[in-house]
């Protein structure tokens, strides 16, 4: 770091110099323009990009004996980096599963298409317009998808006809919205124009990204209550009850979040806490039932308590969220 002394210019212009070094490796100079976003913390960061600079990120992925979830798994690491331009290559033919994961990969996330396909190498590319979507419309939109599915879960839990496989098939939308989310975010912290666009700044950003990663996790246990619940013959009334009560505190959490209101968090958050004490005493005394009806019972339970306690943690974040202000 160094520092730097302002000077007055004209008589009443403010000028500071900037670095030569900077100003080289920046390929800016004489008659360039820069763009200048405060900070927060009262800081100013000079951008020499272009104000329709597009992000542009370019990985090489290469696959030896990779199949299924493992190859899948490292697709959804390169591209939750914010990566534009991946090219899967091999030094040998793609077996027929590789290549379907590949695809797989592509029809499990937003924007990243295959353009071009061969038989040693793969070329995706993200056709979506940085900043298309922006945070606080994604992550109402996921909330959308995940209340549909606890609530399903719980329909299933109260003798519907609802499959658990509609609750699972709706993941994966869940998944996909959550990884485009996480992926916004980690490409805002490398352009901050793109943090002001999509989110307002880092602060909001990583936010919404708190969110949306407690509304992912109650995804999952959505999907875990639907499946347990199918293996349940009967829920009695009291854990039907602390179902639709996590669901409550679940829409309250969002409510919250959508108003930034700290007070209504806390609120929250004490209720969470009051919540797990009851759901333990429910266990404690239905843990004498049959291994197989125990099973499914402490399975629909947990899930029931984590949906709950995952809607804390977004009451949480929004009391810190509204403590900065």
């Amino acid at each position: 770091m160094e520092r730097r002394k302002l000077q007055l210019t004209g008589g009443s212009t403010i000028t500071v110099s900037l670095p030569r070094k900077w100003i080289d490796e920046s390929r800016i100079g004489r008659g360039n323009e820069v763009s200048l976003i405060p900070q927060a913390n009262g800081t100013l960061v000079i951008d020499p990009r272009d104000e329709h600079y597009t992000h542009k990120k370019c990985r090489k992925l290469e696959v030896a004996d990779e199949v299924d979830q493992q190859l899948f798994r490292r697709l959804i690491g390169i591209y939750l980096t914010g990566t534009t331009e991946l090219s899967v290559v091999s030094s040998t033919r793609f077996t027929v599963r590789q290549r379907q994961t590949v695809r797989d990969f592509s029809a499990s996330v937003i924007g990243m298409e295959i353009v071009e396909e061969e038989a040693n190498r793969i070329l995706l590319y993200d056709v979506t317009s940085s900043g298309a979507l922006p945070f606080d419309r994604a992550v109402k939109r996921l909330y959308k998808i995940v209340r549909a599915m606890y609530d399903d879960a719980v329909s299933i839990l109260q003798g519907s006809d609802i499959l658990a496989d509609e609750v699972i098939d709706r993941d994966r939308e869940a998944d996909k919205l959550y990884w485009f989310i996480d992926r916004q975010f980690n490409m805002t912290l490398e352009t901050l124009q793109l943090a002001e666009k999509v989110a307002g700044g880092l602060p909001h950003g990583q936010f919404f990204t708190h969110t949306a990663r407690a509304l992912e996790r109650i995804g999952d246990h959505a999907c875990r209550l639907a499946e347990a619940a199918e293996e349940m013959e009967t829920a009695d009334s009291r854990l039907l009850k602390l179902a639709v009560e996590a669901g409550e505190i679940m829409e309250d959490a969002m409510a919250s979040f959508s108003a930034i209101r700290a007070k209504a968090a806390v609120d929250i958050v004490d209720r969470g806490k009051a919540y797990r004490n009851r759901c333990q005493r429910y266990l404690q005394q239905y843990a004498t039932r049959t291994p197989d009806e125990a099973l499914s019972l402490f399975m629909a339970l947990e899930s029931i308590i984590r949906t709950a306690m995952y809607s804390t943690d977004i009451a949480e974040a929004t009391i810190n969220f509204a403590s900065q202000d």
